[in-house]
């Protein structure tokens, strides 16, 4: 019934349109067009030949951080210490606690044609204005257009201030907004730059009405996915290209139809999304110099690996004729893909062939020419063609790279992480522990007899008595001792000092800059020894975080111009509210005038007894020296204390004390004049009465206490 239904939807189907649209078959280019993709092809297989010591290292190091050993190692089952697990989480830790705060700043500009900044000249012109007009005579034509001038340029300022405040409020809501959210994908990509030597961004956008991506670390979660699905069977269904035992697949795009029916208001999203690419899927120009802005780079390409259904859902095109199939060896941060042998990807039939497999997907942004595309190993077409990149971006690439161990090298472009240069630690480690274990093992207690003198039942007697057992062994004589019968055995006791691993703690604390005591384990140094080598350790993490606040300032910039070239204002406005502002026009000039910026610091862990101990310190003198904006130092407390200072600072409004004196001053029948609390009846003791001081006299000097545990 099922069937017959849908065949009469088909025939209806068929006299609107005869063919879905989906591009099925090898497709037969034109004779440049196959070469071009052919030549592509041959360059992103060379390039991966090339980085293929470096992508297997990778590997390696991904698999010793997991488990703390080999692979060998992990199945004799031997003793294991995953030290390198635990340096990760700390440094990751320390590195990315939080999402970083999105700052808009202008950049600095003349703003003003006419005027020279000086409020004197202001003053003056207003007053000369002013004066004209009482007199009832034309004023200075000139004092005018200065006027004007300092009008028009602050009602820029404040637009673009506005703007400013609008794109960081959008940002702080995408960052939330995608599934899953930037923060545990930003803590994955610190650990994957540590395990790896690299981790990469790439900065995407999602359209209302655009197609699915291939990329699935990162989404605006809408009904598209279901969309896609129900439009990929309905294809195949139009096209006939359902399999033989159809009416399981039939029934489930009826019931796609039917839940999409029911869902009457499908939201689709749209905004910027942060994607995060595996170390091993991003392929450089072997030309590239230097990760970090991919330096001589002429292109890059992503790797996908996708089912030719995924793929007809994605792209609209069926390869399932002609494609290079894959096997996925391994899950997760560990996969990695092989072709497949011939032998294993065909079905004989009187059907064309189809392959099983996955399809490797190259996505190539060509910054020679400006262009992107997307091809498939093994395939002669275009799965999209050619084309100007979907969306501006400045400096091209969407991709960004961070490297915490970048060291210059003439033939070498990924540098070491940290887990290669604690991996051979990692392992003399773990043999420090289980050779401990196999000599203990072999010190258990033992006892030597004479071969034949003691029967089976004896040996077992002796094995295992219990406890205050009177032992009749047979092999033993009437006047003969135990002692000549039985000897205990005499090994070679355990040495500690054989099996220590303080040797290779050092070597961490000389590698990465962990030491033991902040690893966890009990360190015996001293405490001038632990303080040093604590300083050193942030020293080193102060460096990482500023680089990461580089990467970090870079993405959010980057963020920023993309959403003021795409975002619309109605979507804007349903985000930051009714009081936003959002250029219509002129997009590219006012993204030359604001941009975002990571407040430094910001996405780290700070060293928050140290920092709050400095900040008791100074304070005192700091607010007695004129001329003092308490704004930063206000600002820099709210952080430290981890409160948005917007929820607690209102511009105009005085201080708490300042309104509870003027509080306690208004009360009924308190401060009233005449009253014994009047400060002017009280004599010189009051405290509005007091003498001030000299000018040259520095006055009282607060009291304060230093605070347990500073530095």
């Amino acid at each position: 019934m099922i069937e017959k239904d849908y065949d009469i939807m088909r025939q209806d189907m068929d006299s609107v349109e005869d063919k879905s649209g989906v591009q099925r078959g090898q497709p037969q280019p034109e004779e440049s067009a196959r070469q071009f993709v052919s030549k592509w092809q041959s360059r992103i297989r060379a390039a991966k030949k090339h980085f293929e010591n470096d992508f297997k290292r990778m590997r390696d190091d991904m698999m010793v951080a997991r488990q703390g050993a080999s692979d060998e190692w992990i199945q004799n089952d031997n003793y294991t210490v995953p030290v390198i697990n635990r340096y990760l989480n700390q440094s990751v830790s320390a590195l990315y606690a939080k999402n970083p705060t999105a700052n808009a700043e202008r950049r600095k500009t003349l703003d003003f044609e006419l005027w020279d900044g000086k409020p004197e000249t202001a003053m003056a012109a207003l007053q000369q204005i002013q004066e004209s007009t009482a007199m009832q005579m034309m004023p200075d034509p000139n004092n005018v257009s200065l006027l004007m001038d300092i009008e028009q340029g602050r009602q820029r300022k404040t637009m673009v201030d506005k703007i400013g405040k609008t794109m960081e409020i959008c940002f702080d809501y995408f960052a939330n907004e995608q599934k899953p959210r930037l923060k545990p994908s930003m803590k994955s990509m610190v650990r994957r730059a540590k395990t790896c030597g690299v981790g990469y961004i790439m900065l995407g956008f999602q359209r209302q009405y655009a197609q699915l991506t291939p990329d699935d670390t990162a989404r605006l979660e809408d009904a598209r996915n279901k969309m896609g699905e129900m439009q990929r069977r309905m294809q195949d269904f139009v096209d006939d290209e359902l399999s033989s035992d159809k009416e399981d697949q039939i029934y489930e795009l009826e019931q796609l139809i039917m839940q999409l029916e029911e869902e009457q208001n499908q939201i689709l999203r749209e905004g910027p999304i942060f994607m995060f690419p595996r170390a091993t899927e991003i392929i450089v120009d072997p030309r590239c110099k230097q990760l970090m802005g991919f330096i001589g780079a002429g292109w890059i390409a992503r790797e996908f690996h996708k089912s030719p259904d995924e793929i007809q859902k994605i792209y609209n095109v069926d390869v399932r004729e002609g494609f290079t199939p894959y096997r996925e060896h391994g899950a997760g941060e560990l996969a990695e893909y092989h072709r497949m042998a011939e032998s294993d990807d065909v079905e004989s039939g009187e059907n064309p062939i189809k392959k099983d497999g996955l399809v490797c997907i190259w996505e190539v942004y060509n910054k020679e020419l400006g262009e992107t595309f997307t091809i498939a190993d093994g395939y002669n077409g275009f799965l999209k063609p050619c084309g100007s990149p979907d969306y501006w971006m400045e400096g091209f690439w969407p991709v960004f790279a961070i490297t915490f161990n970048e060291c210059e090298s003439e033939d070498k472009l990924y540098p070491l992480s940290d887990v290669h240069q604690l991996k051979h630690v990692q392992a003399e480690y773990n043999r420090s522990r289980e050779y401990r274990r196999l000599h203990r093992e072999a010190n258990k207690p033992k006892y030597m007899a004479i071969k034949g003198r003691l029967s089976e039942a004896d040996k077992a007697l002796l094995a295992s008595h219990p406890p205050h057992a009177l032992i009749e062994l047979d092999g033993m004589g009437g006047n003969e001792q135990v002692g000549n019968l039985i000897q205990r055995f005499q090994s070679v006791p355990v040495d500690p000092a054989l099996y220590e691993t303080n040797s290779e703690m050092e070597d961490i604390l000389r590698t990465v800059g962990a030491q033991e005591a902040t690893i966890g384990g009990a360190s015996g140094a001293t405490a001038t020894e632990a303080s040093i080598g604590e300083n050193s350790r942030m020293t080193s993490l102060s460096s990482n975080v500023d680089d990461l606040d580089e990467f970090l300032t870079d993405v959010v910039s980057a963020c920023g111009q993309l959403m003021l070239m795409e975002l619309s204002a109605e979507t804007v406005k349903s985000i930051a509210g009714k009081g936003a502002v959002w250029p219509e026009l002129d997009k590219e000039q006012i993204a030359k005038e604001v941009y975002l910026k990571v407040r430094a610091g910001s996405s780290g862990r700070p060293n928050k007894a140290a920092e709050l101990a400095n900040m008791e310190r100074g304070m005192p003198y700091l607010l007695q020296l004129p001329g003092v904006n308490p704004y930063p130092l206000a600002k820099r407390y709210a952080d430290l204390l981890e409160i948005e200072l917007d929820d607690i600072v209102i511009e105009g409004m005085p201080s708490i004390t300042a309104l509870n004196a003027q509080m306690g001053r208004t009360q009924t029948g308190v401060g009233a004049e005449g009253t014994p609390n009047d400060p002017n009846s009280q004599g010189s003791q009051g405290v509005s009465n007091s003498p001030s001081t000299a000018p040259n006299e520095p006055g009282a000097q607060p009291a304060y206490t230093t605070p347990s545990g500073g530095v």
